[in-house]
């Protein structure tokens, strides 16, 4: 199963995704999940002090789309949890993982890629990193241990902290999508729909393809490490299916 929907939530743009994706790969880029023609923000992140000017650079630019309040919160949520587990937790799994130039790499000193993009009635939010480190089972089994827990959420039980911040996202979310090419890439898409009275989860998935950097569109910019971590220009994204 790569994909868990709500029935509610089983609208013909969500199942063409799905389709496509499952039947036809290529299931990364945040284009396939906006309309075409709307211009995709992209960012290369490297540092903590990157990240904090990336982040003040995403409240700006949620600010001035005039996006309610309570929306803006969840976005710079999930952003902060996102990136944080992409810079610190990825190569640190990477490692215990075995994957090759895991070992060498400073914990927070690579890139990863931070992209967004909205048409007024989807907000789309996508962080890549460069490790392919993310695994079926530790999704189920955070999201089921904090399902399941006796403890209340805020006490989680000891070394369920990153299940603990999947579980946060997961609820500040409309759609979670996890994208993997083990040992290569790892791209989280958090959709939020910002003309839902309430934010709740109905599209959960986790795909996986074998494909190299050349086959992964954010990594195509951000894989130089000569490449200054700054933004890289807008571009239109949305491909028809």
């Amino acid at each position: 199963i790569s994909a868990v929907l709500s029935v509610g939530a089983a609208d013909s743009a969500t199942l063409a995704g799905v389709a496509s994706r499952n039947f036809f790969g290529n299931i990364f880029g945040l284009e396939r999940y906006i309309p075409y023609g709307v211009r995709v923000q992209s960012a290369l992140i490297r540092t903590y002090h990157h990240k904090t000017v990336a982040m003040s650079t995403l409240a700006n630019f949620v600010k001035h789309m005039n996006i309610r309040r309570k929306y803006l919160e969840n976005i710079e949520r999930v952003a902060d949890e996102l990136l944080m587990n992409a810079l610190y937790d990825a190569p640190l799994v990477a490692s215990q993982l075995g994957m090759a130039g895991a070992e060498d790499a400073e914990v927070g000193s690579d890139q990863l890629v931070m992209q967004y993009a909205s048409d007024g009635e989807v907000f789309a939010l996508g962080i890549t990193d460069y490790y392919g480190a993310m695994q079926r089972e530790t999704l189920i089994e955070a999201v089921s241990r904090c399902l399941t827990s006796a403890k209340p959420i805020n006490q989680p039980e000891a070394g369920s902290g990153a299940g603990l911040g999947l579980y946060l996202v997961s609820n500040s979310v409309s759609q979670l999508i996890f994208n993997v090419s083990p040992g290569v890439a790892t791209e989280v898409i958090a959709l939020f729909n910002l003309k839902a009275p309430k934010i709740r989860l109905t599209h959960l998935s986790f795909s996986t393809e074998n494909a190299d950097a050349s086959r992964i569109p954010t990594l195509a910019a951000g894989r130089s490490r000569s490449a200054s971590p700054t933004a890289i220009n807008g571009n239109r994204g949305g491909t028809p299916l």
